[in-house]
């Protein structure tokens, strides 16, 4: 579980976080990796200095300001970090990069049960968050998205006629298989340039897993063993995604149960009174009033 997380960090979620940084439509936040001010805060939660609250539901209305505005959402860090985005702070952009300080998370070794948990839980907190983004999501991940690719470079006319693709099923799966396999040679290029830890400013008081591989930090992976971690991490993408996006709003988080409601918000839930899926059963008294920490 922890070599699936891994190498879910180190490309699929790293490739496309730069990818929406670079273009700079949206913000793209890693809790861990920001520093907020509290003046900021404190300003873009005030309805009175903040015009983008007015108008804004009668749940956020009655929201305190600061940062306990925001202790009612699972994904606080992407509210923070969207709130702040939309914001009009004198004298400051969007955001900055730092450079050399950069926030190191080692993998802890977890089955592959609890990765699948985390990945639902993600998902799940998202649904509601970037609800666009989560449906399609599922189309850009290399085995569905290199069917796509196959399937009309083997069935469009167009396509036919320029390239004489034959439009024939084994055509298909070899476009498919050359198309995942230069997929997967790119993830391995970014997999190695984040863990040789280049941009991470060293010195005496850095400790050895964030030093780096290129610094005889982080353990380089051989390529047998990185090529496994990737494929279970394709083939487990999919069968995730459908249970998250359709199956259940339920999300277990430090002990506890919790359903994500549609204005991003989670309230705790009662275990006997959910389903298997997480759904709320007929009860309501199930519900109490919710708080991530």
């Amino acid at each position: 579980g922890g070599r699936l997380e891994e190498m879910f960090m180190a490309t699929t979620h790293a490739k496309f976080y730069c990818a929406i940084n670079t273009v700079g439509v949206a913000p793209c936040i890693v809790g861990k990796s920001n520093m907020f001010r509290k003046s900021h805060l404190d300003e873009a939660t005030d309805p009175a200095r903040n015009p983008i609250l007015t108008g804004t539901s009668a749940t956020s209305a009655t929201l305190p300001s600061g940062i306990d505005y925001f202790s009612s959402y699972m994904c606080e860090d992407h509210v923070i970090g969207d709130l702040l985005w939309r914001t009009r702070i004198a004298g400051f952009a969007n955001h900055g990069l730092v450079y050399g300080d950069l926030a190191i998370q080692p993998m802890a070794g977890m089955s592959v049960r609890a990765y699948a948990a985390r990945r639902v839980r993600w998902l799940r907190a998202r649904k509601w968050t970037v609800l666009s983004a989560t449906l399609v999501e599922h189309g850009v991940e290399s085995l569905v998205c290199c069917f796509y690719l196959s399937f009309g470079l083997t069935t469009v006319p167009w396509v036919h006629d320029t390239l004489s693709i034959p439009q024939t099923w084994s055509a298909l799966l070899w476009c498919w298989a050359l198309a995942v396999t230069l997929w997967m040679l790119v993830d391995r290029a970014v997999f190695k340039r984040l863990h040789a830890g280049l941009s991470i400013a060293v010195d005496g008081n850095t400790p050895s897993f964030a030093r780096g591989a290129s610094r005889g930090g982080a353990e380089k992976r051989l390529f047998g063993e990185w090529l496994l971690a990737w494929l279970g991490r394709e083939v487990f993408a999919l069968p995730i995604w459908t249970w998250a996006v359709f199956l259940g709003t339920g999300v277990d988080w430090r002990g506890k149960r919790f359903r994500v409601r549609s204005d991003m918000t989670v309230v705790a839930m009662d275990e006997d009174t959910e389903d298997v899926n997480g759904r709320l059963g007929d009860g309501s008294e199930g519900i109490r009033s919710g708080k991530i920490d």
